[in-house]
């Protein structure tokens, strides 16, 4: 869209350079400068110029080429402009353009009148020089009233100039243009409206035409197709797809009211189903559902790696637990004197509610290996525990290990007792 703008201005500005092509069509001067040299009461084709007036000339002739040359290469570079510049995509001037060239064609005939009667046009006794400005503004007023098919155009030439000295002819020739153009084809604002097939109203018939008693519910269309407040997706999708020429659609408040609360383009309503509905959203929402899962699994993750650390600690406990135990069992506890290791099971009694008596040592009690003087006897202990309230209700057994330590020239033994803290009696 822009890229043919771009093309065309910058090829017509190669064309229009003013050390090129340019200095045959006084491409150095503004539009405004061409305008008033143009109408300028100086006669370009004399022989004797004052400073100011060759000035003027040297912009319109060059060493090869006069100023008729000149003139006709500046109407046919700006026709063209003018002709490109209104296939753009962008604002462009067209009556500016038409009026330069009316201008120039008035200013050609001007100077061709002065060429042929360089003394003037003598009636009622009077000579009457030829001025060429007049017929450029002439040609100018006349040029662009045919072209837009207007006659405010000799207003407007009359307003350039600031005097009405040429009021009549630039009149006579602005209503025989007008007239002629309107007979031969449209204006070029009706044209380019035809052209790019925009609405367009016909012209306006003479009163003997039939068309008068024609009225607009003759040929209104009734069922009209609207959206409204609360409308569904599916109901708007629907009417797009089953009516595609349709380029706009009313909107109202509610089917039942019928307010007209205004209307909207068909693209812009497409544009809301794509944002809505299109693949695009689908794509957000399903990013949505899959960022949320994923952060779902790492919460379950993490809750499962908590839950196993746990457990590894409690069986590592456990573990060491079982190895203290064994350990216990097995001797390995070092003590000085009488120890007492406790085991899993439960607390052991307090000492305050046991009580230890002396015993006989029975038969198939263990003895120890004689020495060289006497043998000696392993004494049994019976240690009696009154167990509390409290222990009542655990009902789990204790297990003490007790050693005794004789004199050096005697062996050590050790004598492990399980005790029932409830009964309170050696199991």
């Amino acid at each position: 869209r822009l890229l043919y703008p771009f093309l065309v201005t910058l090829l017509y500005a190669s064309l229009i350079f003013p050390l090129g092509l340019g200095q045959f069509a006084g491409a150095e001067l503004s539009n405004h400068q061409q305008v008033v040299e143009l109408f300028s009461n100086v006669t370009w084709t004399k022989e004797e110029h004052s400073v100011h007036e060759f000035e003027i000339v040297e912009n319109w002739r060059t060493p090869w080429t006069g100023i008729f040359v000149n003139l006709l290469v500046y109407m046919t570079f700006t026709f063209c402009g003018s002709v490109v510049a209104s296939t753009l995509p962008v604002p462009s001037g067209i009556f500016i353009p038409v009026f330069k060239i009316g201008a120039a064609l008035g200013r050609i005939v001007g100077e061709a009148m002065a060429c042929t009667f360089p003394n003037g046009l003598r009636y009622g006794g009077h000579n009457h020089f030829i001025i060429p400005g007049g017929y450029s503004i002439v040609g100018a007023a006349a040029l662009a009233g045919a072209v837009t098919h207007t006659i405010s155009t000799s207003v407007i030439v009359f307003e350039l100039t600031g005097q009405i000295t040429h009021i009549l002819p630039v009149m006579i020739a602005v209503l025989i243009a007008n007239g002629i153009a309107q007979l031969l084809q449209p204006s070029v604002y009706d044209s380019i409206i035809q052209i790019k097939k925009l609405p367009y109203l016909p012209d306006i018939l003479t009163a003997t035409s039939g068309a008068y008693n024609i009225y607009v519910e003759d040929f209104m269309v009734r069922d009209v197709k609207y959206i409204w407040y609360g409308i569904t997706y599916r109901q708007l999708k629907n009417i797009l797809k089953d009516h595609k020429k349709i380029r706009s659609l009313p909107l109202v408040d509610s089917p039942d009211s019928m307010i007209l609360l205004g209307s909207i383009q068909r693209s812009e309503l497409i544009s809301m189903l794509e944002e809505h509905l299109g693949k695009d959203r689908h794509m957000r929402v399903m990013n949505k559902w899959k960022l949320a899962a994923q952060k779902a699994l790492e919460a379950e993750q993490l809750q499962k790696e908590a839950e196993e650390r746990e457990r590894a600690e409690e069986r590592k406990k456990t573990k060491q637990r079982l190895l203290d135990i064994e350990e216990a069992r097995k001797g390995k506890v070092p003590s000085a004197g009488l120890a007492m290791a406790a085991g899993v099971g439960g607390d052991a009694p307090s000492p305050e509610n046991c009580t230890s008596t002396p015993a006989t040592t029975s038969p198939s009690s263990p003895t120890l290996p004689e020495t060289a003087t006497s043998p000696i006897t392993v004494p049994t202990i019976v240690t009696t525990c009154v167990p509390e309230a409290s222990e009542e209700r655990q009902r789990r057994p204790s297990r003490f290990e007790v050693t005794k330590v004789d004199p050096p020239t005697r062996q050590e033994s050790t004598v492990t007792l399980q005790i029932d803290p409830v009964e309170g009696v050696i199991v």
